[in-house]
């Protein structure tokens, strides 16, 4: 065995990792993962104004869903940039990222799913009658307003 020794990536991932330093998908860096923080704590506020529905109680969930709509947008980002194919010789093989994205939608859906985010699960939830009544209690303050 050789006493060669790989460096730790300084921007994340396993030792000898070059793909985290470039795209930063699997970071640990404190700058990284503060802006990351900060953004999915924008994005839960984000979700809470615009479903009333949501109560405190729902935060892990919300925060959870918020997390993996970040880290989809990423994985997004970098296969946007590589594309989601290689080819390796005369042969074209999927990235590996492409399906960490597909398995990162199709989680961040059924989070989605749970929270009422998708039209089917409001009408399972009795969510659109509550958008409805709010709608037109809107409507009526606002024909009352301008009288």
């Amino acid at each position: 065995m050789g006493s060669t020794t790989i460096a730790k990536n300084p921007k994340g991932g396993q030792p000898g990792n070059a793909n985290a330093t470039r795209h930063g998908f699997y970071s640990h860096d404190k700058n990284t993962l503060q802006l990351r923080a900060r953004a999915v704590r924008r994005l839960v506020n984000k979700a809470y104004e615009v479903a009333p529905w949501l109560s405190p109680t729902d935060m892990p969930t919300v925060r959870s869903w918020a997390e993996l709509a970040k880290l989809k947008a990423a994985a997004f980002a970098v296969l946007e940039k590589v594309g989601p194919y290689r080819v390796d010789g005369n042969d074209v093989s999927a990235r590996r990222l492409l399906k960490e994205y597909m398995r990162l939608s199709a989680l961040e859906l059924s989070y989605a799913r749970e929270l009422g985010f998708t039209p089917a699960a409001r009408v399972s939830l009795g969510v659109h009658q509550l958008i409805a009544q709010d709608l037109a209690t809107r409507v009526a303050s606002a024909r009352g307003a301008g009288e």
